[in-house]
């Protein structure tokens, strides 16, 4: 063997043949970056179509043409767990019986300070204050948000009357909160109310709660620009 032909052979096992060792490297080298490649994709897009695992067997299987399964509406859940749900405190016993016999008072005291006569005329600063204590007794006594909306309004009309306009605008969303529960959804979770006959449907309470919300603000315009 020459000593060209022992350089080759040399050359072939130390680094692999010239010709079909570059080309088998380099296919390796491309097949490898390919695979690379397509995996990066499938993981950072989603390769092919997805698959659904079936929870009875552990197989996997392609999803159908049909129409999806609608998901289940929470709407009744949520009605029972507003119904079920712990109410706001309020006093019991002889503690609210008290209470609304204040609250009484306080309204019978305001009325009689609106009353005009030959020799007197309505005093709107007193009845004020004697309205809104009544329906801070009546928040107090708790079940009762028809009678404070009430003397709310009441004393809202009566600080609107003296420019008392923060009270006023205080009143007025104090009383358009209490049309509206937080919880309400829909026609069904106002029926048991006590004002429910007044306002029977869920658009009327927001109609008439937008009307306070609306002279709420009109007694904040009036107090900024006074």
């Amino acid at each position: 063997m020459s000593y060209k032909s022992n350089a080759n052979a040399n050359r072939d096992a130390l680094f692999g043949g010239a010709a079909g060792g570059a080309a088998a490297g380099a296919g390796n080298k491309k097949k490898s970056s390919s695979s690379s490649n397509k995996s990066n994709r499938d993981a950072l897009f989603g390769g092919g179509k997805p698959t659904t695992k079936t929870p009875a067997t552990g197989t996997t299987a392609r999803p159908s043409g049909g129409a999806a399964t609608a998901p289940l509406t929470r709407t009744v859940l949520d009605r029972n767990n507003r119904k079920n749900k712990p109410q706001k405190p309020s006093l019991m016993g002889e503690a609210r019986v008290t209470k609304l016999k204040q609250a009484e008072e306080f309204r019978d005291k305001a009325n009689a300070c609106m009353k005009t006569g030959l020799f007197s005329k309505a005093d709107p600063v007193a009845a004020s204050t004697y309205y809104k204590r009544a329906a801070d007794a009546y928040q107090q006594a708790g079940k009762e948000d028809r009678l404070e909306r009430l003397y709310r309004q009441e004393s809202a009309k009566c600080n609107m009357q003296i420019g008392a306009w923060a009270s006023a605008a205080g009143d007025y969303t104090r009383a358009a909160e209490l049309l509206i529960p937080k919880d309400a959804a829909d026609d069904d979770d106002i029926n048991d109310l006590p004002d429910a006959p007044e306002f029977p449907t869920l658009e009327k309470r927001r109609f008439a709660a937008s009307v306070f919300h609306k002279e709420a603000a009109k007694a904040y315009t009036e107090s900024a620009c006074s």
